[in-house]
């Protein structure tokens, strides 16, 4: 009985341990009759979708429950009787389309959302109800709401597509009117800040200072970004829209902190920046580093900043505007003199 026991708890292993490598690209091994992206789990077949969280469909053994299921899952789904469903089905099948970082925030966005709306049913919802809302959610985080909105409305049209909902009722609703961040990072808080941190948090500030990079491209960076011709990189956020690509041509400076962050162990990797074990920062681990840095600066005295800051920095240092906007990879000059060019400008007195 023991044995038996223990070869069904083997089998089990061995099955969660196929399905991992079927995940990640691997021709499945066993259980060849499933459907695609059905696998075992211990004594259940669920789905996994593109990027989202496993779906339980049925108790292994079930074949024809399984496939019911996954009919269901796929074709016949019954109907939206919640926000909160229709989110959860937003989660599992648009997100895993958005960029990771997207994704990330999106989610707790709608987490925010089903506090509020989770209980109505997709029929119900008018735009008093989410004006109401940004409203609320406005008087402390501005730009939270009015990103809130921007992802409610999305599901809404997505909710249209699926034959959810009749019509978007956000549809027309308008933004509330921000005021752009204008934090400006004197070289004096840079090379305050600069001294306390890490050799690589230091090649990472360099970076974003001499590129105006975002965090993201930074660390996507490889040893293949390096080319005769500079440093090349592909936007995240233009990848989708416009395709952009951007080369930084060498310069002393570019030159010596790539050179700099490829000589800090480990030495075998094929990102220019990485941690310690020389894999990707990530986002919540690079924030954290930060905050701890800047909570270190503060102590001394320098009043605090975001990383993203440095951005700003970069284009706002920069003399000629028309360069600002190339390195910042903005298709108008009108965003980068908006949001990015917050230095004053100079300018001569009648006499």
């Amino acid at each position: 009985m023991h044995k038996r026991h223990a070869d069904k708890g083997s089998r089990s292993r061995l099955d969660g341990r196929a399905a991992k490598r079927v995940i990640m690209g691997r021709r499945r091994k066993t259980n060849k009759e499933l459907p695609k992206r059905v696998y075992v789990h211990g004594s259940t077949y669920r789905y996994h979708p593109a990027g989202g969280k496993p779906i339980p469909l049925a108790k292994v053994g079930d074949y024809p429950g399984m496939l019911r299921a996954l009919a269901d899952l796929h074709r016949e789904r019954p109907p939206m009787r919640s926000m909160r469903a229709l989110f959860t089905r937003y989660e599992i099948e648009i997100l895993p389309g958005k960029a990771a970082t997207t994704q990330a925030d999106q989610r707790r966005q709608l987490q925010n959302l089903a506090q509020s709306f989770g209980h109505m049913e997709p029929a119900d919802l008018r735009q008093p109800h989410a004006i109401a809302y940004r409203n609320k959610r406005a008087e402390r985080y501005p730009t939270a709401a009015n990103r809130e909105m921007e992802l409610l409305s999305h599901v809404c049209t997505i909710a249209v597509e699926w034959g959810i909902m009749d019509s978007n009722p956000l549809r027309g609703m308008r933004k509330l009117r921000t005021t752009p961040r204008d934090r400006y990072v004197t070289d004096d808080e840079y090379l305050q800040v600069y001294s306390l941190a890490s050799p690589m948090v230091q090649c990472v500030m360099d970076l974003a200072l001499l590129t105006g990079l975002r965090r993201g491209d930074i660390f996507r960076l490889t040893r293949s970004s390096v080319t005769d011709d500079g440093l090349e990189v592909q936007p995240g956020k233009t990848k989708k829209t416009t395709g952009q690509r951007l080369v930084f041509e060498w310069t002393p400076a570019l030159r010596a902190v790539v050179a700099r962050a490829l000589n800090i162990q480990p030495q075998v990797r094929q990102h220019i920046v990485c941690n310690r074990r020389g894999r990707p920062y990530g986002k919540n681990a690079f924030d954290s580093a930060w905050q701890r840095l800047m909570k270190r600066a503060v102590a001394r005295g320098v009043e605090k900043f975001e990383f993203r800051d440095l951005r700003r920095k970069s284009a706002s240092d920069e003399l000629s505007e028309a360069v600002a906007q190339k390195r910042l990879g903005h298709v108008s000059s009108a965003i980068t003199r908006r949001v990015y060019r917050v230095r004053p400008s100079k300018v001569k007195p009648l006499r």
